[in-house]
């Protein structure tokens, strides 16, 4: 089932006082039929509002909501067809896995043979066959997740809302889990809408992703396009960690544009979108950044941080005192700088990406 926000606007009155909160504001999206789409942002920045929106459980101020071409804003959250997996996953402590699983199946028209057929059909696509006559209580957080996950899925929506179902296990099996989200969801090609604030659970499952800031759309793109041509200096922020490096449009030759750093030039490919003489910074992430020792680089800077981080180290340079991350793979056999040590960047322009001063 495709799904489209038209111009949506969800205002609260303020508890403390008489004024009104825009919290989600003039919002538009498509999701395509079998897509998993994230909603990325901030605490406060309006995401979970946007869901609860298309459940049914908020209702838009202004605005269309279409799910497969039928406009939905009137209509009430179990008439939908949509199912929502919740953050604190909400399972009933006194009812069995099978019995919390089946619930929502107990107002539809079935046979107790067929409900328990379909349960045991959904316990095993989800692992957890053995575990229907257990309590909540006694299974992990990962598996009572996943007994969300399956009461979900058992009464067969066409589109699946997700609102941070993974912010209350552990790194490692937050991890495992999205991974086994992601195969369920492409498995069974059902439309998925996911809420997260955690920017690699959006970049690790998504199709695309919508990067939210107070209320309103930042950019939408794939995870590559919002991790390497970010449109704003918050969407380059929040994706990951970037250093900026502000400079000038100069006029260049041949088609071209230079940029100067530090009295070093650099010779760009002219686009439509800069103007010489106009103020852009450069976008650089730490991995696209080589140190070498002082004297056969492109910037001069020193280490005033380092750190072990397994597969990288993890360096904070002083460049003419802003702070620029530089991340070295693989750094096993490779020199390590020292804290106070002298060195020289250097970055390929292939990895400049330019973003227009705010």
């Amino acid at each position: 089932m495709a799904v489209e926000l038209k111009n949506i606007r969800k205002v609260f009155q303020s508890k403390q006082s008489t004024e009104k909160v825009t919290a989600v504001d003039n919002f538009q999206l498509k999701i395509k039929e079998g897509e998993l789409v994230t909603l990325l942002g901030p605490s406060g920045c309006g995401k979970t509002t946007t869901l609860r929106m298309v459940a049914g459980f908020e209702t838009a101020t202004s605005g269309e909501i279409y799910l497969d071409g039928k406009d939905v804003v009137n209509i009430p959250a179990n008439k939908r067809n949509t199912a929502m997996v919740f953050q604190s996953y909400g399972l009933f402590p006194h009812m069995t896995v099978v019995d919390n699983i089946t619930y929502g199946l107990r107002f539809k028209k079935m046979s107790k043979i067929a409900i328990s057929q379909k349960a045991e059909e959904i316990m095993q696509l989800v692992g957890l066959e053995g575990f229907g006559s257990r309590n909540p209580g006694e299974l992990s957080g990962g598996q009572q997740q996943r007994v969300a996950l399956a009461r979900a899925l058992i009464v067969e929506p066409k589109v699946l809302l997700f609102d941070e179902p993974l912010s209350n296990l552990d790194a490692k099996l937050r991890e495992s889990m999205r991974d086994e989200i992601r195969k369920l969801q492409k498995r069974l090609s059902i439309t998925s809408l996911y809420v997260t604030h955690d920017q690699i659970e959006a970049m690790s499952i998504s199709d695309k992703i919508v990067v939210m800031n107070r209320g309103k759309i930042e950019q939408v793109g794939t995870p590559e396009e919002i991790y390497y041509y970010p449109r704003s200096k918050f969407v380059a922020d929040f994706i990951g960690k970037v250093n900026f490096l502000p400079t000038q449009v100069e006029e260049g030759q041949n088609n071209s544009i230079q940029l100067v750093i530090d009295d070093k030039v650099i010779n760009m490919e002219e686009t439509e979108d800069l103007a010489v003489g106009e103020s852009v910074v450069i976008v650089l992430r730490p991995e696209s950044i080589s140190l070498e020792k002082k004297g056969k680089g492109f910037l001069q800077a020193k280490v005033i941080r380092k750190t072990y981080l397994g597969s990288y180290f993890e360096y904070i340079l002083d460049y003419k005192g802003n702070l620029i991350t530089v991340h070295l793979t693989n750094p096993r056999h490779k020199y390590i700088f020292n804290v106070g040590e002298e060195v020289d960047i250097y970055f390929a322009k292939e990895d400049i990406h330019l973003i227009k001063e705010e």
